[in-house]
């Protein structure tokens, strides 16, 4: 039987509604300060660490916040969008067809091979890994990971 911990008073205490209402309000230091920056310079260019010092705070504070731009992002993006109160009333969309005139595209073999990239090159780059496996799998056992080879 597993042994059980004991919980210490403060962990079991009720939680401080001001330490809560001072929590929240980092929060929204932080997604405040972020907004401009990813504004401003986009979002690969914008570093956690230009948002904490924006901000006035750590970065431990900031990562225990928000684990990843990725995350800090999205944060901002769903505060925004909250402020704006982005609601879709489809009562107006009901019963209405959308006409979209035809829009012709040139096709040709050669743009359907890239798969998508601007250059052959970038689809062989972006690939390789995919082809390396392939070439490798005939040497390597993937269920023992022992390497296979012939002494021809």
């Amino acid at each position: 039987m597993p042994a059980t911990a004991a919980l210490s008073p403060r962990q079991c205490a009720a939680p401080d509604p001001g330490a809560i209402v001072h929590s929240m309000k980092k929060s929204l230091k932080i997604l405040e300060a972020a907004k401009p920056l990813f504004l401003a310079s986009g979002y690969t260019a914008t570093s956690m660490d230009d948002v904490a010092a924006q901000a006035g705070v750590s970065k431990t504070t900031l990562y225990k916040r928000y684990p990843s731009k990725a995350a800090l992002f999205a944060a901002v993006i769903s505060a925004q969008t909250e402020r704006s109160s982005l609601e879709w009333d489809t009562a107006i969309f009901a019963g209405n067809t959308i006409e979209r005139p035809v829009q012709r595209i040139q096709w040709d073999p050669i743009q359907a091979e890239k798969g998508g990239y601007k250059h052959f090159m970038l689809k062989e780059i972006h690939e390789q890994p995919e082809v390396v496996g392939h070439t490798l799998a005939r040497y390597v056992d993937m269920a023992t990971g022992q390497v296979l080879v012939s002494r021809e």
